[in-house]
């Protein structure tokens, strides 16, 4: 409980902060998330996205009612060439970062919330012992990303014990600090 609290109070300080920067808004995204696990494998991770409902109502009123292929091409595009991380997200196992191409990107309003969906494709084969840390981080510091235990799935069918934590960390490239989420995995 009392992690939860500091995690949210150091998220609306990040966010007091980038609302003083130029666009004057800070956009609160839930992360939601599914893992996969089959054949001594982390097959992928499933994403989703949230954006709180201001950043929506904003949105809505640009792209009206509905959202065009092209909307959501020009989306994925700026989330593929112009992020620094790709796509906002970085994914580290072992101690090494793994480079990813999203896939089944999808774009929509769900209950009047701007929802961004994304599987990472991983196939990555398991070691006895294993980290998998997931960060998503914006580097112009405008969205904050809440990670929370309660939101991330684990689809196991293999003979590995996976446990979930999460916790900060300090991204000195984009001087900024993050939550995120750790799974170790061990046979």
């Amino acid at each position: 409980m009392l992690k939860t609290l500091i995690i949210l109070l150091l998220s609306f300080n990040f966010a007091y902060s980038c609302a003083l920067c130029g666009n004057g808004k800070a956009s609160f995204v839930t992360v939601a998330m599914n893992a996969y696990f089959a054949e001594d494998k982390i097959e992928k991770i499933h994403t989703q996205w949230k954006f709180d409902s201001g950043t929506s109502k904003d949105f809505k009123q640009l792209y009206s009612e509905k959202i065009l292929a092209s909307d959501k091409k020009r989306m994925y595009d700026g989330l593929e060439n112009f992020q620094v991380p790709y796509f906002m997200t970085s994914i580290i196992i072992n101690g090494k970062n793994i480079s990813f191409k999203a896939e089944n990107f999808d774009l929509s309003f769900d209950h009047n919330i701007v929802t961004i969906e994304f599987d990472i494709p991983l196939n990555y084969s398991l070691n006895d012992k294993n980290s998998v840390e997931i960060i998503f981080v914006d580097s112009t510091k405008a969205i904050v990303f809440l990670e929370n235990l309660d939101n991330l799935d684990i689809n196991n069918s293999t003979n590995y014990t996976i446990k979930k934590l999460n916790g900060f960390k300090v991204i000195k490239e984009l001087v900024a600090t993050v939550n995120y989420i750790k799974l170790e995995i061990s046979k």
